[in-house]
């Protein structure tokens, strides 16, 4: 409603305003009503698609991860993600840490894997790694092992951060790490010793899905054995 009465005075910030304000407001019925009719919100991502020559970082990434959020993927939005990922690519070397891993986990969501966005973001993250909040690590590890990106190097640049700052992770994004370095097949021992022994005590405020990813990192890493008063506390 507020886009139809005033949008047409709309630039970058208010654009990426009205997309985080979406991706934080539509839930449930209201999001599943703006999944199925594309119609209902063509103007303002068709003004967004236009404008995102314009768009400044904070702005590209906000965007990115409200619409990744919000689920929508799929040819009404094909042109908005293209122009979203050639905005990234031009101004990747402007985004934070909190930009670096919000456009990668939101063209991971989308399942959108470019290659050459991927490699770019993965490039940046490396130095910044440690202005990476601890949910911000592992949600960039995690987008690279969903959309089945090589990318050893960032792999093992957060082996190497992550372990000191484990206190800070909550268990689900201990799980989050776990299965992102199982899945991306990267061998890291030492983190896996690191990671089991902050979450074993924490086991129980582990939600059953990080449970089970926890379990399948560990048991397809060959870690499990290493570490069987994690199995166990799993198993309690």
């Amino acid at each position: 409603k507020l886009h139809a009465q005033h949008g047409g005075s709309f630039d970058e910030i208010h654009l990426s305003t009205c997309w985080s304000r979406l991706g934080k407001v539509a839930r449930g019925a209201d999001a599943f009503r703006l999944q199925r009719d594309p119609e209902l919100l063509a103007p303002l991502t068709e003004q967004t698609a236009v404008a995102m020559d314009g768009f400044g970082a904070r702005a590209l990434s906000t965007t990115a991860h409200a619409v990744a959020k919000l689920r929508f993927t799929g040819s009404p939005y094909t042109r908005l993600w293209e122009a979203m990922r050639a905005r990234a690519l031009l101004c990747r070397g402007d985004l934070n840490a909190q930009g670096l891993a919000n456009t990668a986990w939101a063209f991971a969501t989308a399942d959108r894997s470019e290659p050459d966005l991927f490699n770019a973001l993965a490039e940046e993250a490396i130095p910044q790694l440690p202005d990476f909040s601890p949910q911000a690590l592992a949600n960039i590890v995690w987008a690279f092992a969903s959309s089945s990106r090589h990318a050893p190097r960032l792999f093992v640049a957060v082996a190497a951060e992550a372990p000191p700052r484990l206190p800070g992770f909550s268990p689900q994004a201990i799980a989050m790490v776990a299965w992102s370095f199982a899945s991306a097949g990267v061998p890291a021992p030492a983190l896996f010793d690191a990671l089991a022994a902050e979450v074993t005590p924490r086991v129980a405020d582990c939600a059953p899905q990080a449970l089970a990813n926890l379990a399948w990192a560990f048991a397809v890493t060959g870690h499990a054995r290493r570490v069987p008063s994690l199995l166990k506390a799993i198993a309690a």
